[in-house]
């Protein structure tokens, strides 16, 4: 009788070591690390297994082995004393077929499905084997650094790490929750000069001009602000003005009370992050940066808003594509104004034309030119075709873009 019981207790000690191991291996260690950080006895006993996988091995593998060759020899022995020799290939295939289904499959099966619960539960219980077998362990941990090579633990995700997340408990978010968590890891390889709005853009408001043309375009204003100048290009920014602070101003606002609620604005980089600049702004509590190369020539005007609209869309409608800018050919095509900024266009029809060449779509054909067109022409950026169709001054003003996959592939086949 108390060899019966001695091998039921081993087998039950099997099925222990083996639910033990796929839960504890099935766990999601940043939920035990909040857990840990929060104070539960338990989570912080599991994360220094969790970062010491080797140690837990140890006394699981350990356990495991010594159960399950311990219950085959007691079973041996009890077949032989009741049945001889003869009965020993039928036990030893009773014996495997039990130890798989009730000692591996089933207490796996169900660690696997509550990993966190039975963690909990049987951690104590793993920490009592370690100190009990711990001169075996000291060994066998030995032999086992001499094998094996450890690599450090960092704990961090880096930025692929952190979408394959997303993307696995994409279940559970919407595709908007989806597209902002993404957008916030966009942020590190995006710089300044993908979102900012070119010089040739801006709203800017010269105040060497005659007061009444002054006046007349803070009327036309649809903005909150106005970047202020001296002179005309740009040649000396003074900073900007918020048109609710000349709301607050009594009758008789002139250019002298003008010149006195312009506010300082700040200058970044070129290629500058935008995390990075996301926290200047907030170091500087600043909301309007002047985008300068390395010679300090402006290049043009970057607002927090840009920075916050890559991660919650497109909400303003100040940098969303102009009504009218684009317009749909009735054929294979848009014609496209060449100001239209080439991020806006791809979010707007789904492309996928360069974006890290030039911001706007009259800049990404005078990049891929090296010069500016004398006349009309044409450029190809891998399926897309860009056609000038209208110049003025030197200046691109309309274009025609079309996709010509579908052409190709056409007349391949015929």
């Amino acid at each position: 009788m108390l060899l019966i019981l001695s091998i039921v207790g081993l087998l039950m000690l099997s099925a222990f070591f083996s639910g033990s191991e796929t839960a504890v291996m099935a766990l999601d260690r940043y939920q035990v690390r909040t857990l840990a950080e929060e104070g539960d006895s338990h989570a912080q006993s599991l994360l220094v297994y969790l970062n010491d996988p080797e140690r837990f091995f140890a006394v699981v593998l350990l356990g495991n082995t010594f159960a399950n060759i311990a219950a085959a020899s007691l079973f041996t022995m009890w077949t032989l004393e009741q049945f001889g020799e003869v009965s020993v290939f039928i036990s030893t295939v009773a014996l495997t077929i039990w130890v798989l289904l009730f000692c591996e499959f089933w207490p796996k099966s169900m660690a696997a499905r509550h990993a966190l619960r039975i963690s909990m539960l049987v951690i104590p219980f793993i920490k009592l084997v370690e100190w009990l077998l711990m001169p075996v362990l000291v060994i066998m941990r030995f032999i086992m650094k001499l094998l094996t090579q450890k690599r450090p633990e960092t704990g961090r995700l880096n930025a692929e790490e952190l979408r394959r997340v997303i993307r696995a408990v994409s279940a559970q978010l919407s595709v908007a929750e989806q597209d902002m968590l993404e957008g916030v890891l966009d942020l590190g390889s995006l710089g300044v000069n993908d979102v900012m709005l070119p010089k040739h853009l801006v709203n800017a408001l010269d105040v060497s001009r005659p007061w009444s043309e002054v006046l007349g375009q803070i009327q036309a204003c649809t903005n909150q602000y106005l970047l202020v100048v001296n002179e005309a290009q740009w040649g000396q920014v003074l900073g900007i003005i918020y048109l609710s602070d000349i709301l607050k101003k009594e009758q008789g606002f002139g250019m002298d009370s003008l010149k006195k609620i312009i506010k300082e604005v700040g200058y970044v980089q070129e290629g500058t992050a935008l995390n990075v600049q996301l926290m200047n702004f907030k170091k500087r509590r600043q909301e309007v940066s002047i985008v300068v190369d390395e010679y300090g020539e402006k290049l043009g005007m970057l607002d927090v808003h840009d920075i916050v609209e890559e991660v919650v869309g497109y909400y303003a409608n100040r940098r969303a594509v102009p009504i009218g800018s684009v317009r749909f050919d009735g054929a294979k095509g848009y014609w496209v104004r060449a100001d239209v900024v080439v991020r806006d266009l791809n979010r707007y029809l789904n492309w996928d034309l360069p974006e890290d060449k030039s911001v706007t779509i009259g800049g990404l054909v005078v990049q891929q030119l090296a010069e500016i067109p004398d006349g009309n022409c044409s450029v190809q950026f891998g399926s897309y075709m860009i056609e000038v169709v209208q110049m003025r001054n030197n200046r691109l003003i309309l274009s025609h873009v079309s996709q010509i996959m579908h052409e190709e592939q056409e007349g391949d086949e015929l």
